[in-house]
């Protein structure tokens, strides 16, 4: 972007700043190929416009000339970015800023706004894992929902995973449990206990365990997280734990299956199922 763009694009952005804005309006002028170079003019309660560039404020506030201002704001960037010269987004917080802004044909993005709060339910988790492309069944008798993984050889065992929403409005709890496939043998339960301690003493989830079904002299592995949850919460909360648990899950299959000689039967390759 040339100069002369820069500095229409800078001086059509305060000057639209200047005359619909209201504290606390701002925007942010940020390199399209370097994001973390940026600039941010608030309006000031006073109504004066205010600099930072990067986190460096500007000493005076910018001058009420907008021609002078934009000249001003320009050298200021082009001497603080790594990239003179680069073209400039322009981000705001204020709606009717936007939508001028667009209308003059500038290159305007949204700027960060906070995460809304919804409710939550077990709804919540199932975009969480849809969005991912994981297969979801539904569990009617424990109205829970479990993904799964078909047999890996990194982890030697098919792996499920469920989610499910414990306790009454407005407290609640996301459970989410995992269990592998494949039984552990009674000559290797000395070596998977061992191994199960180790991964205790240093992972907060999943908390790992040796369970045997209802009438079966067969044991099975098994991990659980929980987190409290109020009636509301961000989504992209949501999101974001059913990533990282079930992300630690796996890992943890993975890493016995690394740590261990003599531990799960191994089988022929089968095609795996989605993986995250």
């Amino acid at each position: 972007m040339q100069y002369p763009q820069r500095h229409a694009l800078v001086r059509s952005t305060l000057d639209a700043l200047l005359r619909l804005g209201r504290f606390p309006d701002f925007v942010i002028f940020e390199n399209a190929d370097r994001p973390d170079d940026h600039a941010q003019v608030s309006v000031a309660e006073s109504g004066a416009l205010h600099a930072q560039i990067g986190a460096q404020h500007m000493n005076e506030p910018l001058p009420d000339d907008v021609a002078n201002a934009a000249t001003l704001l320009v050298g200021a960037l082009d001497s603080a970015f790594a990239q003179p010269g680069a073209d400039l987004v322009v981000k705001t917080n204020a709606v009717h800023l936007q939508e001028h802004l667009q209308t003059l044909g500038l290159w305007v993005a949204d700027a960060p706004r906070a995460p809304a709060l919804e409710q939550f339910d077990l709804d919540m988790v199932r975009s969480a894992l849809v969005a991912r492309g994981w297969r979801v069944l539904h569990d009617e008798a424990t109205d829970a929902l479990m993904t799964f993984w078909d047999w890996d050889d990194e982890m030697a065992q098919g792996v499920q995973v469920y989610f499910a929403v414990q306790g009454d409005c407005p407290f609640h709890v996301l459970a989410v449990h995992a269990r592998g496939s494949e039984p552990v043998r009674d000559a290797q339960h000395p070596r998977i206990l061992e191994l199960l301690n180790q991964w205790n003493a240093t992972h907060r989830w999943p908390s790992v365990w040796l369970e045997s079904d209802d009438g079966e002299q067969l044991c099975w592995l098994h991990g659980d997280w929980y987190m409290p949850i109020r009636a509301a919460v961000c989504s992209e909360l949501i999101d974001d734990v059913v990533e990282a648990v079930t992300a630690n899950a796996l890992d943890f299959f993975r890493w016995l299956h690394e740590r261990t000689t003599t531990g799960i039967k191994q089988r022929s390759h089968r095609p795996s199922g989605t993986t995250c």
